[in-house]
């Protein structure tokens, strides 16, 4: 059945039915659907060491995607269409480029390309990572988990197997599970420097993982805009509300002092987690100042949306093309069911 449905979407992309479907019914529709991406990584040189692979796109393939996208959608600034939703006036067939974290290969390999095709896009920085060669937690679990001498670890009385790169994988999923639930900064911070002492891995010396403040700073000058991501990347849901408060406001503060101006957008971390965000998240994220922030729930935004919970499709790890043109597709049909249904 999975190679059936596959091959479905293949004749639906390729013999024109989807680009049918989108120019005379979705492009139409007053919504617009926001990508969420991560990391553009060269998977050949090495980046696997610190990319998982379920948020990861080469360079090749992200080429491939935005210029389909770009040749059937007006890619419009996340700032654009916060202000669209304001007015109740969302540009029909457009569609927003977002990333998550802040990884350098945002700069080095997908910029240039979004600039080829004169787009744009909102990086969502974790602000405590960048410009340093800290890492984000869940990163600095994978680059030990595979750069250590240890053949296994045991973690809450399980033990991992490390002996290649699929076990790896699987233990990095479960610990990163683990410390998402942890209640506290102290408390995970104290389980991460336990997990480095008995992996026995130097991280302190790996650069050109996350962004420096130049990059940033050079993308600003072109267009791209930037938003806050946190301090350190944790589940908010799990904090106090003090550490929510430090989380968020202390990110927006960072990035304004290297930026010279306002942040207003913000984007909850760890969508892999059972609830990324809550009520009492958001009344924070306002209490901070924001204007605006985005979620890891998948579908479209309208005039109605939530300004604090604007839903994001991620971005798939397989037949990304196919993925990304049915999903652009299929995300704006939902929703015109959905308003037709009530």
């Amino acid at each position: 059945m999975s190679i059936l449905r596959q091959i479905t979407k293949f004749l639906l992309v390729y013999t024109g039915v989807i680009d049918l479907i989108h120019y005379f019914i979705t492009s139409r529709l007053p919504v617009c659907l926001i990508w969420r991406y991560h990391s553009v990584a060269d998977i050949k040189k090495g980046d696997i060491l610190y990319t998982i692979p379920s948020i990861a796109v080469s360079p090749m393939e992200f080429e491939k995607q935005i210029k389909y996208l770009s040749r059937r959608y007006s890619i419009i600034s996340l700032d654009e269409l916060v202000d669209a939703v304001k007015c109740g006036c969302i540009p029909k067939n457009s569609i927003v480029i977002t990333f998550d974290d802040g990884y350098r290969d945002n700069y080095r390999y997908a910029y240039p390309i979004l600039k080829r095709y004169g787009a744009t896009a909102t990086i969502y920085l974790t602000a405590n990572c960048i410009g340093n060669n800290k890492m984000v937690w869940m990163h600095k679990v994978l680059y030990m988990l595979q750069k250590t001498q240890e053949k296994g670890i045991e973690v809450k009385g399980e033990l991992y197997q490390l002996g290649n790169r699929d076990n790896v994988l699987k233990a990095c999923k479960i610990i990163g599970g683990i410390i998402k639930g942890i209640k506290n900064i102290r408390e995970r911070d104290e389980f991460l420097d336990d997990l480095t002492n008995r992996l026995q891995v130097d991280v302190e010396g790996v650069d050109n993982l996350m962004l420096k403040w130049e990059d940033v700073l050079a993308m600003k000058k072109d267009g791209f805009s930037f938003g806050a991501h946190t301090l350190t990347h944790p589940n908010l849901p799990s904090l106090s509300r003090e550490e929510m408060k430090e989380e968020i406001e202390g990110s927006r503060k960072v990035i304004e002092e290297r930026l010279g101006e306002s942040v207003v957008l913000f984007s909850y971390p760890n969508g892999g987690a059972n609830s990324h965000y809550n009520e009492i998240v958001k009344q924070v994220v306002c209490e901070c100042g924001y204007v605006n922030a985005t979620t890891s729930d998948s579908g479209v935004v309208d005039e109605k949306s939530d300004k604090y919970a604007f839903f994001r499709r991620g971005v798939p790890k397989e037949n990304g093309l196919i993925e990304i043109a049915i999903g652009s597709v299929v995300e704006k049909l939902n929703w015109m069911f959905d308003k037709r249904g009530k």
